[in-house]
């Protein structure tokens, strides 16, 4: 199994919503290591970091459907994406948008040595749209 650091983008009547991103599954259980790197207050700061610029680029227009985007996405220690992987969308729109998003928001900015977990470890990142009544 490969270890997965989960993030949720959200998307609410014509503005990004920044949800609290998801820790599921937080990766490597069984690894005490891997474990306190991912629960350490730098790398949850560095995720959130991330996970705001990632929501700030993605352009989701007013009144969209409800749908749901998964990427999978590897960093370099500068920050940079070194992989971007779209696992689930529902149309090429989705997929270019969301590979927009990530591109326009890298990159995050170096890697803190408390967060070198996050260069092993694919991060998902789920993005949801809403359409609210």
């Amino acid at each position: 199994m490969i270890p997965i650091a989960a993030l949720v983008a959200c998307a609410s009547q014509g503005t990004v919503v920044d949800h609290p991103y998801v820790q599921q599954p937080v990766p490597g259980p069984d690894d005490p290591e891997f474990r306190a790197c991912f629960e350490h207050p730098i790398t949850q700061r560095y995720l959130q970091e991330l996970h705001r610029r990632t929501i700030e680029a993605w352009d989701i227009e007013y009144g969209t459907d409800p749908h749901r985007v998964v990427t999978r996405v590897t960093l370099t220690p500068s920050g940079a994406v070194a992989d971007l992987e779209v696992l689930e969308s529902p149309s090429e729109e989705f997929t270019r948008k969301v590979t927009a998003a990530i591109d326009a928001a890298q990159p995050f900015g170096p890697v803190p040595d408390e967060a070198s977990c996050l260069l092993t470890t694919p991060l998902r990142i789920r993005f949801k749209t809403f359409k609210h009544h």
